[in-house]
């Protein structure tokens, strides 16, 4: 599709907060579904007809413009299957088949899985080590004290965005801990060696830890 994304930016507190801060919209744009008896939120001091310009989705089924979503349907293909807003009038008819504006263009979201069965096999290989006494922990020599074992090497990493890959997360690991090492005048720690995935166990979904 014809779209350009110019920056991605987290929004700090939250969408309610913003428009709790700037109740006329500020910045804002459009409606925030919310997952509770709600289901839209809207700046409080903002006109309806200022609203409903704002609209800019459409019915999935004849493209009429429309911004109320229910949650009822989702896009027939396989590999998409997000969810699509349909209109009341095209919902009465209950269409069976129903496909998102972007598999309409032709486009296709990038395979960016993990490689499971690979990790898989990697930790339970460590696992197995541990277990056997293969490896035990080091202990280093404090000046003036006795001997400290060394602290787990393993950091746990949450809300990553769910496009990233393994290439992306060990550069901004290694990065982080380079610079942690020199704010403590430390040697620089040994790089990111095993990247475990976790996923959903019903589903196998990653959800960005």
């Amino acid at each position: 599709p014809a779209t350009t994304v110019q920056g991605v930016y987290h929004l700090r507190g939250g969408v309610e907060r913003y428009m709790k801060t700037f109740p006329e919209g500020g910045l804002w744009k459009g409606k925030n579904y919310t997952f509770d008896r709600r289901m839209v939120q809207v700046p409080t001091d903002k006109p309806e007809e200022k609203l409903e310009e704002d609209i800019e989705s459409k019915c999935a089924c004849c493209d009429k413009p429309y911004d109320v979503y229910r949650g009822s349907y989702k896009c027939h293909h396989e590999w998409c299957n997000v969810p699509v807003i349909v209109c009341a009038q095209c919902d009465a008819g209950k269409p069976t088949k129903v496909e998102c504006p972007l598999c309409k263009t032709g486009y296709e979201a990038p395979q960016m899985d993990p490689d499971y069965e690979t990790m898989a096999k990697k930790r339970a290989r460590k696992l197995a080590e541990e277990e056997s006494g293969g490896k035990k922990k080091k202990k280093r020599k404090t000046e003036g004290g006795p001997a400290e074992e060394e602290s787990a090497a393993r950091v746990f990493v949450g809300k990553m965005p769910l496009a990233v890959d393994i290439t992306q997360l060990k550069a901004a690991l290694a990065a982080g801990l380079e610079e942690a090492a020199e704010f403590k005048g430390q040697v620089s720690p040994e790089p990111v060696k095993l990247v475990h995935w976790l996923a959903d166990k019903t589903t196998g979904a990653f959800y960005g830890s």
